[in-house]
């Protein structure tokens, strides 16, 4: 298979996204399904594709602000951090 050039990843996203939906993938599978034929596609480069839309800073403050006292387990959870980190931001590290 051809490598795609980082100009065209946005058309490799589209038809495969199209295709996903013509070859009838579960909505829930899509994402995955996309990710891995954009992989395919595009060969040997690293990707990365944020879990949140928010910024890391908008992401502390949301920490800060849901942190009760004894949910550090789960925020960690939520926010796929180590609870260490979790303890880092609460103390405004």
């Amino acid at each position: 298979m051809e490598n795609t050039k980082a100009d065209d990843i946005p058309s490799v996203v589209e038809e495969e996204m199209r295709l996903a939906r013509v070859a009838n993938i579960p909505i829930d599978d899509q994402p995955r399904y996309v990710a891995d034929r954009i992989r395919l596609r595009i060969g040997g480069c690293y990707d990365y594709v944020r879990k949140r839309t928010l910024s890391p800073d908008q992401r502390k403050s949301e920490i800060r602000r849901r942190f009760t006292g004894n949910n550090v387990a789960e925020l960690a959870s939520e926010f796929d951090l180590t609870h260490r980190r979790v303890r880092q931001i609460i103390s405004g590290k």
